[in-house]
């Protein structure tokens, strides 16, 4: 398979339910966010996410660390 395949795939799937401008890249984002904000340990997203450091994870979601505050 090529490494595109899947993004097409989602593309396909997200303009034909509504979802035009979201992209495959987007789930990852969406998926450490939510984790984030359940309170899941960052160590535990990072490592997910295939951050090496955690530091990486906290600055790219801080979003989802203050968003019921």
């Amino acid at each position: 398979m090529h490494h595109d395949t899947p993004s097409k795939w989602f593309r396909r799937f997200a303009d034909a339910h509504g979802f035009q401008g979201v992209r495959f890249h987007d789930l990852r984002h969406t998926h450490a966010t939510i984790l984030l904000a359940n309170n899941i340990d960052v160590v535990a997203v990072a490592h997910r996410m295939g951050h090496d450091d955690p530091s990486v994870t906290l600055r790219t979601y801080a979003h989802a660390l203050t968003a019921g505050t």
